[in-house]
């Protein structure tokens, strides 16, 4: 298959220029990646995957291409990884510059059985609702957790208090699916 293929079989300069393309967007620090080799790898495949869409005819070198390809690659590796972090909120997750932690956010009433229950269900749902919020509206959510009000956080995340009223309707709207009617006051 690949010695139909305009390229031919893979060449021994698409590796090296794959890992080139890797130490540049990690030397640019656009990316956070620990295992160069394993990404350097993972790029390498996705390239045997799409190589076959070269055309030679649109005018782009085969070079050219891989460039591109394997830095659209990292890019969306790094959209991906960047949701799933956003999405797995912690209760450890330090809030602003004390050692507060969004845990401490939750009141402690009782160590009683039944109040220990509530607490962790209550724990499990905020952290539900919040893994349903994405970029400005969870970045919001978590300011105003942190008892920082709309002009405070319009100026700290540069948007106009506007998106931040469209980010707060949003944060309403998840909460009260949630039923999290207790964190809307």
């Amino acid at each position: 298959m690949l010695s139909q293929h305009p390229l031919g079989p893979l060449g021994d300069w698409e590796e090296p220029a794959i890992r080139w393309a890797v130490r540049q967007a990690i030397a640019e620090r656009r990316f956070r990646f620990d295992d160069e080799d394993e990404l350097t790898n993972s790029c390498v495949l996705h390239w045997m995957e799409v190589r076959s869409a070269y055309n030679p005819e649109r005018g782009a070198k085969p070079k050219t291409y891989l460039n591109i390809v394997t830095r659209n690659y990292l890019i969306d590796l790094h959209r991906r990884r960047s949701l799933r972090e956003r999405r797995n909120v912690r209760l450890d997750t330090p809030i602003g510059d004390d050692d507060l932690t969004l845990g401490d956010l939750i009141a402690d009433d009782a160590l009683a059985p039944e109040a220990a229950a509530a607490r962790h269900e209550m724990e499990a749902r905020t952290r539900q609702a919040l893994s349903l919020l994405e970029g400005r509206a969870l970045e919001v959510a978590l300011g105003l957790m942190e008892g920082k009000n709309v002009t405070d956080l319009s100026n700290t995340l540069g948007i106009s208090r506007q998106a931040c009223y469209r980010a707060v309707d949003r944060i309403g709207n998840v909460f009260r699916d949630q039923h999290l009617h207790e964190f809307l006051r």
